[in-house]
Protein backbone atom coordinates (compact mmCIF):
# COMPACT_ATOMS: atom_id res chain seq x y z
CA UNK A 1 0.00 0.00 0.00
CA UNK A 2 1.76 3.09 -1.22
CA UNK A 3 2.26 5.64 2.15
CA UNK A 4 0.81 9.33 2.13
CA UNK A 5 3.83 11.70 3.00
CA UNK A 6 1.91 14.94 4.72
CA UNK A 7 2.11 18.00 2.20
CA UNK A 8 3.21 20.30 5.19
CA UNK A 9 5.15 20.33 8.54
CA UNK A 10 3.39 20.83 11.70
CA UNK A 11 5.60 21.72 14.58
CA UNK A 12 5.12 19.82 17.48
CA UNK A 13 5.95 22.47 19.71
CA UNK A 14 3.41 25.44 20.00
CA UNK A 15 4.39 29.05 21.46
CA UNK A 16 1.86 30.34 24.16
CA UNK A 17 1.32 34.01 23.46
CA UNK A 18 -1.09 36.70 24.97
CA UNK A 19 -3.20 38.96 23.52
CA UNK A 20 -4.90 37.11 20.66
CA UNK A 21 -8.80 37.00 20.12
CA UNK A 22 -10.75 34.41 21.37
CA UNK A 23 -12.48 31.92 19.02
CA UNK A 24 -15.58 31.31 21.24
CA UNK A 25 -14.38 27.86 22.44
CA UNK A 26 -12.39 29.14 24.94
CA UNK A 27 -8.82 28.48 23.06
CA UNK A 28 -7.81 32.14 21.53
CA UNK A 29 -6.55 31.07 17.73
CA UNK A 30 -3.16 29.59 17.64
CA UNK A 31 -1.86 29.93 20.82
CA UNK A 32 -4.60 29.23 23.74
CA UNK A 33 -3.95 31.78 26.48
CA UNK A 34 -6.95 33.60 27.50
CA UNK A 35 -6.33 36.99 26.91
CA UNK A 36 -6.62 39.63 29.90
CA UNK A 37 -9.69 41.68 30.05
CA UNK A 38 -9.08 45.30 28.89
CA UNK A 39 -10.75 46.39 31.98
CA UNK A 40 -8.50 45.17 34.37
CA UNK A 41 -5.44 45.24 32.85
CA UNK A 42 -2.52 47.45 34.10
CA UNK A 43 1.11 48.55 33.24
CA UNK A 44 2.66 45.50 35.04
CA UNK A 45 0.28 43.63 32.04
CA UNK A 46 1.58 45.31 29.97
CA UNK A 47 4.96 45.29 30.76
CA UNK A 48 4.61 41.73 30.93
CA UNK A 49 3.35 41.63 27.61
CA UNK A 50 6.14 43.67 26.27
CA UNK A 51 8.85 41.46 27.40
CA UNK A 52 6.89 37.99 26.38
CA UNK A 53 6.68 39.49 22.89
CA UNK A 54 10.44 39.81 22.75
CA UNK A 55 11.52 36.45 23.88
CA UNK A 56 9.20 34.84 21.36
CA UNK A 57 10.64 37.07 18.84
CA UNK A 58 14.06 35.98 20.13
CA UNK A 59 13.41 32.38 19.27
CA UNK A 60 11.67 32.90 15.87
CA UNK A 61 14.62 34.64 14.77
CA UNK A 62 16.72 32.14 16.49
CA UNK A 63 18.30 34.08 19.37
CA UNK A 64 17.91 31.46 21.51
CA UNK A 65 20.14 32.86 24.43
CA UNK A 66 18.80 36.60 24.06
CA UNK A 67 15.59 34.84 23.88
CA UNK A 68 16.07 32.76 27.28
CA UNK A 69 16.84 35.75 29.16
CA UNK A 70 14.29 37.52 28.19
CA UNK A 71 11.98 34.45 29.50
CA UNK A 72 13.23 34.48 32.38
CA UNK A 73 12.73 38.00 33.03
CA UNK A 74 9.37 37.40 32.00
CA UNK A 75 8.90 34.69 34.26
CA UNK A 76 9.94 36.55 37.59
CA UNK A 77 8.12 39.17 36.73
CA UNK A 78 4.97 37.48 36.11
CA UNK A 79 5.77 35.41 39.29
CA UNK A 80 6.29 38.44 41.42
CA UNK A 81 3.67 40.51 40.37
CA UNK A 82 0.79 38.12 39.45
CA UNK A 83 1.44 34.51 41.46
CA UNK A 84 2.35 31.29 40.41
CA UNK A 85 -1.08 30.07 39.04
CA UNK A 86 -1.76 33.39 36.92
CA UNK A 87 -2.27 32.58 33.07
CA UNK A 88 0.35 35.17 32.41
CA UNK A 89 2.82 33.30 34.45
CA UNK A 90 1.78 29.75 33.38
CA UNK A 91 2.24 31.29 29.40
CA UNK A 92 6.30 32.31 30.51
CA UNK A 93 6.87 28.78 32.04
CA UNK A 94 5.51 26.96 28.76
CA UNK A 95 7.73 29.39 27.07
CA UNK A 96 10.75 29.31 28.76
CA UNK A 97 10.37 25.72 28.75
CA UNK A 98 10.29 26.13 24.63
CA UNK A 99 13.76 28.17 24.63
CA UNK A 100 15.41 25.80 27.05
CA UNK A 101 14.34 22.73 24.43
CA UNK A 102 15.68 24.46 21.63
CA UNK A 103 19.14 24.77 23.60
CA UNK A 104 18.91 21.03 24.37
CA UNK A 105 18.36 21.81 27.93
CA UNK A 106 16.32 19.00 28.37
CA UNK A 107 15.85 18.51 32.06
CA UNK A 108 14.98 22.05 32.66
CA UNK A 109 12.37 21.60 30.04
CA UNK A 110 10.83 18.97 30.88
CA UNK A 111 10.32 20.05 34.76
CA UNK A 112 8.75 23.30 33.22
CA UNK A 113 6.14 21.76 30.87
CA UNK A 114 5.08 19.11 33.44
CA UNK A 115 4.93 21.89 35.98
CA UNK A 116 2.88 24.07 33.02
CA UNK A 117 0.01 21.24 32.94
CA UNK A 118 -0.41 20.40 36.24
CA UNK A 119 -1.03 24.11 37.21
CA UNK A 120 -3.45 24.38 34.25
CA UNK A 121 -5.09 21.07 34.75
CA UNK A 122 -5.62 22.43 38.93
CA UNK A 123 -6.27 25.98 38.04
CA UNK A 124 -8.56 25.14 34.46
CA UNK A 125 -9.39 21.69 35.22
CA UNK A 126 -7.72 18.90 32.95
CA UNK A 127 -10.28 19.36 30.51
CA UNK A 128 -9.63 23.21 29.71
CA UNK A 129 -8.30 23.97 26.35
CA UNK A 130 -5.52 25.43 27.44
CA UNK A 131 -3.93 22.52 29.06
CA UNK A 132 -3.45 21.09 25.38
CA UNK A 133 -0.59 23.32 24.73
CA UNK A 134 1.61 21.94 27.28
CA UNK A 135 0.88 18.65 26.47
CA UNK A 136 1.71 19.03 23.08
CA UNK A 137 4.88 20.57 24.06
CA UNK A 138 5.82 17.86 26.99
CA UNK A 139 4.99 15.22 24.17
CA UNK A 140 7.14 16.66 21.44
CA UNK A 141 10.22 16.83 24.28
CA UNK A 142 9.76 13.16 24.52
CA UNK A 143 9.67 12.39 21.09
CA UNK A 144 13.39 14.84 20.11
CA UNK A 145 14.42 12.60 22.96
CA UNK A 146 13.55 9.02 21.37
CA UNK A 147 11.23 9.01 24.32
CA UNK A 148 8.34 7.30 22.13
CA UNK A 149 6.29 5.43 24.37
CA UNK A 150 5.83 8.35 26.57
CA UNK A 151 5.20 10.70 23.59
CA UNK A 152 2.59 8.49 22.08
CA UNK A 153 0.62 8.53 25.14
CA UNK A 154 0.61 12.19 25.49
CA UNK A 155 0.17 12.96 21.30
CA UNK A 156 -3.07 10.30 21.97
CA UNK A 157 -4.44 12.08 25.04
CA UNK A 158 -3.92 15.77 23.73
CA UNK A 159 -5.23 14.70 20.48
CA UNK A 160 -8.20 13.02 22.36
CA UNK A 161 -8.76 16.24 24.13
CA UNK A 162 -8.58 18.66 21.17
CA UNK A 163 -11.39 16.85 19.41
CA UNK A 164 -13.58 16.74 22.40
CA UNK A 165 -12.99 20.60 23.25
CA UNK A 166 -12.41 21.73 20.18
CA UNK A 167 -13.61 19.83 17.56
CA UNK A 168 -12.35 17.55 14.85
CA UNK A 169 -12.03 20.05 12.12
CA UNK A 170 -10.37 22.35 14.55
CA UNK A 171 -6.55 23.89 13.22
CA UNK A 172 -5.41 22.51 16.38
CA UNK A 173 -6.99 19.51 16.57
CA UNK A 174 -5.44 18.84 12.78
CA UNK A 175 -1.81 20.44 14.25
CA UNK A 176 -2.15 17.13 16.94
CA UNK A 177 -3.30 14.56 14.73
CA UNK A 178 -0.43 15.06 11.97
CA UNK A 179 1.99 15.36 15.32
CA UNK A 180 1.17 11.80 16.25
CA UNK A 181 1.54 10.45 12.48
CA UNK A 182 4.42 11.98 12.04
CA UNK A 183 5.39 10.08 15.51
CA UNK A 184 4.48 6.73 13.80
CA UNK A 185 6.36 7.64 10.58
CA UNK A 186 9.39 7.85 12.27
CA UNK A 187 8.91 4.38 13.89
CA UNK A 188 8.24 3.10 10.27
CA UNK A 189 4.71 2.11 11.49
CA UNK A 190 3.05 3.04 8.29
CA UNK A 191 -0.37 1.67 9.11
CA UNK A 192 -0.90 3.57 12.28
CA UNK A 193 0.17 7.11 10.36
CA UNK A 194 -1.72 6.57 7.30
CA UNK A 195 -5.23 6.95 8.36
CA UNK A 196 -4.08 9.68 10.52
CA UNK A 197 -2.56 11.70 7.56
CA UNK A 198 -5.64 10.97 5.28
CA UNK A 199 -7.90 12.62 8.07
CA UNK A 200 -5.40 15.84 8.07
CA UNK A 201 -5.28 15.52 4.07
CA UNK A 202 -9.21 15.78 4.20
CA UNK A 203 -9.55 18.13 6.48
CA UNK A 204 -7.36 20.58 4.41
Amino acid sequence: MKRIIPCMFLPFFVFACAGLQDTGKGMPESCGVVPVPREVRTKAHEQWEQTNALAVRAYQHGRYQEGISLAEKAYQYALNKFGKEHPHTLTTMNNLGLLYKSQEYYREAEALFRKTLQLNEKVLGKEHPSTLIPMNNLAGLFFSQGRYKKAEALFKRTLQLSEKLLGREDSSTFTFMNNLALLYEVQNRHRKAEPLYKKTLHLR
